[in-house]
């Protein structure tokens, strides 16, 4: 074999080694990044799907909110995405950019009617052309516990519903404070105001905050029976 070609076979040695290499490293990426589920599949995956809302302001996108009792005509969210909606009426000024669409229903947002920063809760009321209390279901919730597995269900754009399961790993619920407890579903900007959902797909949360530099390894929400008890839902 000559010169030349023993150094083609060395040069396709290298890159078959060096595609090898990128991959295994890939994959070892990979397994440390938890699982989404994509809009695709969430649908059909969860059952309370259609209950989640993402907020915007015609093409602003602010944030993510759910319905728990159609009945009451109130949209869920945190304070600080309602604080736009919030101004609205304080302004005098028309409220009727602010929209809530999902797949499949797309309702209008007309006032903020609960609003507590210390919670980072808020609620909406909004009203619908069509009747969702057929169409929706009521969620229940119950007090969260300690390690167990949890999912978050929001919207990181106007288009695309993520689900990310992920563990309770302690909480701060007797802080006056923001009293939280603490889980790693991971979560982007624009998952603010998903709700938190154990194994039974019963309500425990409101999430509120991800990963920030003050607070590097824990996403927030607040347990959902504590604003039951305040506020009577």
């Amino acid at each position: 074999m000559c010169l030349f070609q023993k150094k083609i076979c060395l040069l396709f040695f290298i890159i078959f080694l060096s595609v090898f290499s990128y991959k295994s490293f890939a994959m070892s990426l990979k397994a440390d990044v938890p699982e989404w589920v994509d809009s695709e599949n969430v649908n059909e995956s969860v059952p309370v799907s259609k209950n989640i809302f993402f907020i915007q302001n015609q093409d602003e996108y602010i944030g993510s909110g759910f319905i728990i009792d159609p009945d009451s005509k109130e949209l869920i969210t945190n304070a600080h995405v309602a604080v736009l909606i919030k101004q609205c009426k304080f302004l005098k000024i028309d409220c009727n950019g602010f929209s809530a669409k999902n797949h499949r229903y797309e309702i209008k947002l007309k006032e903020v009617t609960r609003f507590d920063r210390n919670l980072d809760f808020a609620s909406v009321k909004y009203e619908s052309s069509e009747d969702l209390t057929r169409e929706l279901n009521k969620l229940k919730y119950v007090p969260f516990s300690m390690k167990s597995k949890v999912h978050t269900v929001g919207f990181i754009s106007p288009n695309k519903m993520v689900l990310s399961p992920g563990n309770i790993v302690g909480s701060d619920v007797e802080k006056k404070l923001k009293p939280a407890f603490y889980h790693t579903c991971d979560t982007i900007p624009g998952m603010s105001g998903s709700p938190v959902f154990n194994d039974n797909w019963e309500l425990i949360g409101l999430h509120f905050s991800g990963y920030t530099d003050r607070n590097p390894d824990k996403n927030m929400a607040i347990p959902f029976t504590m604003i039951s008890e305040k506020y009577g839902l």
